[in-house]
């Protein structure tokens, strides 16, 4: 769940921006993923959570609740299958997949 604050923009519209990303469990216990503001979530799956922070892609693991770094590049697409995460990067469309543990 993204973590987000509100202000009026320079035209009186609502500016909302991304200050974190947290998990809720089936529990009702909450785990922060992220705290950085802007953080991106790209997929969720199979117990994963695939989000970017600063152009670079992180998966957090549910069962372990940690953060792994996965591609050092931001993806043009990207879905979670099971324990694979697969992406597209740049023009080419060419699908990459990476897998998850």
């Amino acid at each position: 769940m993204p973590i987000t604050s509100t202000s009026s923009g320079r035209l009186g519209g609502t500016v909302t921006t991304v200050t974190g990303l947290k998990a809720i469990s089936g529990n009702g216990s909450v785990t922060t993923i992220s705290s950085v503001t802007g953080v991106n979530l790209y997929a969720v799956g199979g117990g994963q959570v695939a989000y970017g922070e600063a152009g670079k892609i992180y998966t957090w693991n549910a069962a372990t609740k940690t953060s792994t770094l996965r591609l050092e590049a931001a993806p043009v697409q990207m879905l979670i299958s099971g324990n694979t995460l697969y992406f597209t990067l740049g023009s080419s469309q060419a699908v990459y997949q990476v897998t998850l543990h």
